[in-house]
């Protein structure tokens, strides 16, 4: 499956890089990793995931945790509806640098 990030997607990415060098590039790897994963989990027939924003918190509700705006292509069985893909980027991240 191709995980793809549209062009807001991409102007987010490379603000955070901007304002968090220590990132090192790392934010696009880091929130391709939890879109694979909830792919496998609730989408396993996807073909693409298209990353429309990266994570923030908030959106439709106040109190939505932090997640990333992810739609799926694949089969008529894939929904193409935007879904929330939950995650903890800040928390992967910290644990990738004690590796």
């Amino acid at each position: 499956m191709k995980v793809h990030f549209c062009d807001q997607a991409k102007e987010q990415l490379k603000a955070i890089d901007e304002q968090f060098p220590e990132l090192e590039g790392k934010a696009a790897e880091i929130h391709e990793e939890y879109v694979r994963e909830y792919t496998e989990q609730h989408c396993p027939d996807a073909r693409r995931a298209n990353v429309r924003k990266i994570s923030h918190e908030s959106g439709t509700s106040q109190e939505e945790p932090e997640h990333a705006t992810v739609s799926f292509k694949g089969p008529r069985s894939v929904d193409p509806k935007g879904r929330h893909v939950y995650m903890d980027f800040w928390a992967r991240f910290l644990g990738s640098k004690k590796d």
